[in-house]
């Protein structure tokens, strides 16, 4: 029985997990008759019981029954509180009476199921994070790895769009619903369709989920599940998450995702909280200032540009309060700053306060080039903005006013995507200048697009120095190697030669001005989410065209190539020189 019950234990909670996974999928995406509610309702009784059976089994057949409760102490916790729930729900029911009817819920049976569905959900979520490691044990290139876990996760977030709850029409067509789904995992904001009257509260929770695990990693949020409930990390492990997350010491790994997680997070709930404050004067009701507040602090931090209105941030709840648009300022900025840097900065200011010099930290150079960058893109924008768009967009605004949509306009352009004037209205100029700021886009390791801050300052950095005539590149008294400088480069001609082949191709299928198309392909590229109007008036071809842009652009140019390239092996020689003209 033990042989018979260790081989096929398997599959068995594979079956398990399917029969779970479709019944939610039924119940929440579907409109069901009462029928069918009430064989689903049974059905999630039926696989909690075969959870039960699996769960003692392995208890039981295990050669170290305490060893195996240690290493799977979360599956043991869950197990023991779905069988106290249940003896409560038998014996006393009176107890699940009060805790439903604090919830609003009448009905103890459906308070029963719904407490069973989230054990479902959480055990689901689990056992994916002990899929994720099991791919991390076979010798997959990292950077292939990574696109192919964005990839999944677009295809799964398609699928669940396609849902009939998801929508209130009930449909969207598979290019409109990848287009979406894309957009949202790759943290952009360009939609095909008005995400407040479209998608119903079910479908912004979905594309809300797409882009809160899109802009932290997909690798990234497994591998720190699993350092608390799977098990730990193996060395294998280690070594793929480090070249994810640029963390050379293995050792720092896990101390690194969860500073990553928690910084996230915690950020996200400040902000839901300042924004909650912000609606406190507007007619929305508790329910919709609390959804809004939360759906537009994670889209704020993750750099994804959606918004619950339809005017975006030119809504009336929002257009010139100080505190809702500070608020969203503040956290785009952290988010596209990037983890690395933004450690760096609270590390190096919190060894100031210590006594001991030895423990002093410094910025790294990688964060005073961010730094630098940031402060003169954000300013530099605002007074571009603010001098182009005085006699236009903002004659009618008063001086704080232009100054709070200039600024505000200067920090999402890059990164963001969020609006607090019509875009389709603003200049050609202007347009431009947008346009090379969505180019630079956020900074190594943030939840924004484009080349980077960092291949930006050096590329400038390199090109003076090779006017100056010195063969050495040098930035704040530290060499910068050849290989990164060759990296930059070989980023900004692959992506000018992808922008300038794929505007080629929707010049040629889509009858829009270059200006508009230009602009478009430029903020999927950088995961902006801006546009000039036009997104929903593209056709098929033009979304999918838009939707590889917006996948590129977020997983990186160099991954991308590296991906696809073969790892050629250094030989130890080299061919003679020979001088060639370029001049």
């Amino acid at each position: 029985m033990r042989h018979f019950f260790e081989k096929f234990s398997g599959r068995f909670l594979f079956i398990i997990a399917l029969l779970a996974f479709l019944s939610l999928l039924l119940q929440y995406g579907f409109h069901l008759t009462a029928e069918v509610h009430i064989a689903l309702s049974q059905s999630y009784v039926l696989i909690f019981g075969l959870f039960i059976f699996y769960q003692l089994g392995r208890i039981f057949y295990s050669e170290n029954r305490i060893e195996y409760i240690k290493s799977r102490w979360f599956d043991f916790l869950l197990l023991l509180l779905i069988l106290i729930q249940t003896v409560i729900f038998i014996i006393k029911p009176s107890t699940f009476t009060e805790v439903a009817g604090y919830f609003n819920v009448t009905d103890l049976n459906l308070f029963y199921i719904i407490v069973l569905q989230i054990y479902i959900v959480v055990s689901l979520s689990i056992k994916a994070v002990r899929f994720a490691q099991t791919i991390a044990e076979f010798q997959i290139q990292p950077a292939k790895l990574f696109l192919g876990s964005f990839f999944l996760l677009i295809l799964f977030g398609t699928g669940l769009l396609m849902l009939p709850k998801a929508t209130t029409t009930g449909s969207i067509s598979f290019v409109d619903a990848l287009f979406t789904s894309t957009s949202a995992v790759c943290v952009t904001g360009l939609i095909v369709v008005d995400t407040a009257t479209y998608f119903t509260q079910f479908g912004q929770i979905i594309i809300l989920c797409l882009f809160q695990i899109g802009g932290l990693g997909v690798m990234t949020i497994t591998t720190f599940f699993a350092i608390f409930f799977a098990g730990g990390l193996g060395i294998k492990e280690r070594v793929l998450i480090g070249d994810m997350i640029d963390e050379e010491k293995i050792g720092q790994i896990s101390k690194t995702l969860i500073q990553i997680i928690m910084l996230t997070f915690g950020l996200e709930a400040v902000g839901a909280v300042l924004i909650f404050q912000g609606f406190e004067n507007t007619s929305l009701t508790l329910n919709e200032r609390l959804f809004h507040s939360i759906f537009h602090s994670i889209s704020a931090f993750c750099n994804a540009g959606f918004s619950t209105f339809s005017d975006n941030l030119y809504s009336v709840h929002t257009r010139f309060n100080y505190t809702i648009l500070g608020t969203v300022s503040i956290l785009i900025i952290c988010g596209g700053f990037g983890f690395a840097a933004i450690m760096n900065v609270f590390e190096t200011a919190l060894s100031r306060f210590k006594k001991s010099r030895l423990r002093r930290r410094h910025l790294t150079i990688q964060t005073k080039i961010v730094l630098i960058s940031t402060v003169i893109l954000i300013i530099g924008g605002m007074i571009l903005f603010l001098l182009l768009e005085n006699n236009s967009t903002l004659k009618d605004f008063t001086l704080d006013q232009k100054i709070l949509a200039s600024l505000f306009q200067s920090v999402t352009t890059r990164t963001a995507g969020f609006n607090t004037l019509p875009i389709d209205k603003i200049l050609i100029p202007t347009s431009l200048v947008f346009i090379m700021w969505m180019l630079i886009g956020a900074s190594p390791g943030g939840t924004g697009g484009g080349l980077k801050t960092t291949t930006v300052f050096i590329s400038i950095v390199a090109f003076y120095e090779f006017v100056r005539g010195k063969k050495k590149i040098e930035i704040f008294h530290r060499s910068i190697s050849d290989e990164i400088i060759h990296r930059v480069f070989t980023k900004i001609v692959f992506s000018f030669v992808f922008l300038f082949s794929t505007l080629i191709i929707l010049s040629y299928i889509e009858s829009h001005s270059l200006i508009d198309l230009l602009f478009e392909q430029v903020s999927a590229f950088g995961t902006v989410g801006l546009s000039r109007g036009i997104t929903g008036q593209l056709t098929d071809p033009g979304k999918l065209i838009i939707t590889l842009i917006m996948y590129i652009g977020r997983v990186g140019p160099l991954t991308f190539m590296l991906a696809l390239t073969r790892k050629i092996i250094t030989e130890n020689y080299d061919y003679p020189s020979e001088n060639i003209s370029t001049i």
